[in-house]
């Protein structure tokens, strides 16, 4: 269920929807295509609002492209009839072969495929000779046939593995933006959402907690939700003055407006560097992850245990004392 959700998208923009299995995200995506009505509430593409009161445009008469989770081509058509179903002339011929098209729609198909990063001898292949990643952007290719004014992406790379996956999702972003595309799209990934668009939204339970850039969301989170759901934290108890908070880690700067008295301070684990020596804080733990590791540290005066992010070279070891220091400004909330 969706409950007072407004979210606004430039023309020529990306917007990303995180959130949770079954926060709503789908849904969202659902009503803005015209798959479902909400109860209230309006949609407007440009301006043009295809759900109003006691109105609702349907679905085949919005300009808008819809690729799917799994892609959803259709298995006994080639790679150009896919493709060519998107096209008007696909819809009224039928799914007729590709040596039977106009020039004009052989052209068509060509550069939707060089537009998503695919070479014209894809046309006549048949969906499962493509990788996972091939056929996600033949599903964006016959979105995009439809010339659409709004591009809704479901989920779409979150089937494929993780290299492929950020390939994918670089190349499907890039063509967006080559095209002038205004898009949408939800995942539970929030490293996707960050890297994808201008704008991201985090759902919880059919509501938004925050929308904003980006950068604003993962460093300014509204909430402990929005902070923990977008990344890992650092969270210490902490008394504000509404500019510095006294913490165990020593006073550490908070932002405009914090809250005066007790606080949890929230801060990302790359905010703290970890030195070796005669620190207070010991090294419970390391995670080796190649270039980085993640220490497991328990913090003095039994303030309990934090998790710091660094680079895996000449990195601590387990039983070593260290000294946090804190970088930027953190975080607070109220207790």
């Amino acid at each position: 269920m969706l409950d007072a959700i407004n979210l606004e998208v430039p023309d020529g923009s990306a917007a990303a929807v995180v959130g949770a299995s079954g926060c709503g995200k789908t849904t969202l995506l659902r009503v803005i295509a015209g798959f479902e009505t909400p109860d209230a509430g309006s949609v407007c593409l440009g301006a043009e609002t295809v759900v109003g009161e006691r109105f609702c445009v349907p679905p085949q008469r919005r300009k808008i492209g819809y690729v799917a989770q799994d892609g959803a081509l259709f298995p006994h058509l080639s790679v150009a009839d896919n493709i060519a179903y998107g096209l008007s002339t696909g819809v009224r011929g039928g799914f007729q072969r590709l040596r039977r098209r106009s020039e004009a729609d052989r052209a068509r198909i060509t550069d939707l495929l060089a537009m998503v990063s695919l070479d014209a001898s894809y046309a006549d292949r048949k969906p499962h000779q493509l990788s996972g990643g091939q056929q996600q952007r033949v599903a964006l290719a016959r979105a995009l046939a439809r010339k659409p004014d709004l591009m809704l992406l479901d989920e779409p790379f979150s089937a494929l593995d993780t290299g492929l996956r950020a390939t994918t999702r670089e190349a499907v972003a890039e063509t967006l933006r080559a095209a002038g595309m205004t898009s949408i799209l939800v995942t539970h990934d929030q490293e996707e959402a960050l890297s994808f668009a201008e704008q991201v939204a985090v759902m919880r339970d059919g509501r938004f907690t925050q929308v904003g850039e980006p950068v604003t969301v993962y460093t300014r989170p509204a909430d402990l939700f929005t902070a923990g759901f977008l990344g890992d934290t650092v969270l210490l108890d902490g008394v504000s003055d509404g500019h510095v908070a006294k913490t165990v880690l020593g006073d550490i700067a908070v932002q405009e407006g914090a809250p005066d008295g007790e606080c949890t301070v929230m801060l990302r684990p790359e905010q703290l560097t970890a030195a070796t020596g005669t620190g207070p804080h010991v090294v419970k733990h390391v995670d080796f992850r190649g270039p980085e590791v993640i220490l497991t540290i328990e913090l003095a005066e039994g303030a309990g245990t934090v998790r710091v992010r660094r680079a895996g070279m000449n990195a601590p070891q387990t039983g070593d004392r260290v000294q946090l220091t804190p970088h930027g400004t953190a975080m607070a909330y109220p207790k």
